[in-house]
């Protein structure tokens, strides 16, 4: 099972992009701090919690203590983060993040698991084990798409095209649920709330005559189990 995934005065630490935003404060000194409350701000994809218990946090009636050195650790370690800044306030700690926007999801299959991870719009992986976006559809991939961490170029142009179909037709693009290789030509596209397992070809012809071809069974309320859908020809097998 794919686990998917809401009036500052000191600054205690900023990131190198975000320097221009506020004046540098030295974090010395501050290895241990005391709060009465801490503030997430700019959360979509991550929660709060996962950053929270990678770290010492100690809470009492008196207020939260943390340590503030393993905090900009973790943060400047999380794939997830593009940018961050930690402000505090009085009793406030404010801590704002930047996330990576995930391009594209995925699963490896080895042997009966799938190994789900996300990568961003240059490849690189910045979520495993877990699926953050659920806009985006999962992309089955086998060991062989992959070589020494690198996906290979067959699976990169899949994941463009899909950014493509996003743009040029998001009603279709928001039904695409699941996609895996036959091989480096050909997939299986898998739609909501419908059994066919349609199979064609990587490029935007093949998602337009999916489009047609699925709006034809709507209609009719019937789906088979798959469905070849080769140049202008459409192969049923019930």
């Amino acid at each position: 099972m794919i686990r998917i995934a809401k009036k500052v005065t000191i600054l205690l630490y900023t990131s190198a992009a975000a320097a221009f935003m506020f004046p540098a404060i030295s974090a010395s000194g501050e290895h241990m701090i005391k709060v009465r409350e801490i503030e997430f701000r700019g959360l979509k994809y991550l929660a709060k919690n996962e950053i929270i218990r990678k770290i010492d946090v100690r809470a009492d009636e008196t207020g939260i203590t943390l340590d503030n050195d393993a905090l900009i650790k973790v943060l400047k370690g999380t794939a997830m983060i593009r940018d961050f800044t930690i402000a505090r306030g009085g009793d406030r700690l404010l801590i704002h993040i930047v996330e990576k926007k995930p391009y594209a999801a995925l699963a490896m299959r080895r042997g009966d698991r799938l190994l789900p991870f996300e990568v961003d719009e240059k490849f690189n992986v910045i979520s495993r084990d877990i699926i953050y976006s659920r806009e985006n559809p999962l992309i089955i991939i086998g060991q062989g798409d992959a070589v020494d961490g690198q996906l290979q170029k067959h699976v990169i142009r899949l994941c463009s095209l899909l950014k493509m179909v996003e743009k040029s037709d998001p009603g279709l693009f928001s039904q695409i649920s699941e996609l895996s290789f036959i091989d480096k030509s050909s997939i299986i596209v898998v739609l909501s709330r419908r059994k066919t397992r349609f199979e064609l070809q990587p490029d935007m012809t093949g998602f337009n005559r999916l489009k047609h071809v699925t709006g034809y069974f709507d209609r009719i309320s019937y789906y088979p189990d798959r469905l070849t859908i080769s140049g202008k020809a459409a192969i049923m097998k019930p």
